[in-house]
């Protein structure tokens, strides 16, 4: 995806990131820009990076600049910062989740890896979000990297009720923002039990590819 692509993007959807904006401390900053730029100095596909934005904050198709605790979530990347820092933070850890897959570690700093069964939901004591607790085995290292950045299925596909997890990504990617880039990646996943585990086949063309 260009960075004409991620311009036109906004634009179509009317959306606030559109053109030079203030951040939350004022300073101009270029949406696009920053998301093109963290995609390309990462490796990340910035499709990933505008579905984190529309899935934390509806971002991408809102048109009134959201109050700036929203905007300061912007991509639910650790802890609150100005939105240059959040889109950085978004494509810097997934790309550290993504690469800590591979050997001689093997699995995400939270644990998961391919092929191995593990719950979902926050394990942090000091963390206010509900624990989930149901099963998910990632066939893929992106899937992994996924879950270890969101770790909820979330209430459409039978999971936590207070929270949209990674269903409400799929959903955003699929539905609201048509990012046609990535259908391949999230169209094949399948949805089943098997002594209480649930895999999602989230395809890939290269097991390094986003």
């Amino acid at each position: 995806m260009s960075l004409l692509q991620i311009r036109e993007l906004f634009s179509f959807h009317g959306s606030f990131l559109s053109g030079v904006i203030p951040d939350v401390d004022g300073q101009p900053i270029d949406p696009a820009q920053l998301v093109y730029d963290a995609s390309q100095t990462y490796g990340i596909n910035p499709q990933i990076l505008i579905a984190r934005m529309q899935t934390e904050q509806s971002a991408v198709t809102m048109r009134p600049r959201p109050k700036i605790e929203s905007l300061m979530r912007l991509t639910g990347c650790l802890t609150p910062a100005v939105m240059r820092v959040q889109i950085a933070c978004a494509a810097l850890k997934l790309r550290e989740y993504f690469d800590a897959q591979l050997p001689p570690n093997g699995h995400t700093v939270s644990g998961w890896r391919v092929g191995e069964p593990r719950q979902t939901g926050n394990t942090n004591p000091n963390n206010i979000d509900p624990p989930e607790g149901l099963w998910v085995t990632p066939a893929t290292m992106a899937v992994a990297a996924l879950y270890t950045f969101t770790p909820y299925r979330g209430r459409g596909w039978n999971g936590s009720s207070e929270a949209g997890g990674n269903q409400l990504l799929v959903r955003m990617i699929r539905k609201k923002l048509k990012l046609h880039a990535l259908m391949p990646y999230f169209t094949g996943h399948e949805l089943y039990d098997e002594q209480g585990n649930v895999t999602f086949r989230f395809l890939t063309p290269n097991p390094r590819d986003w």
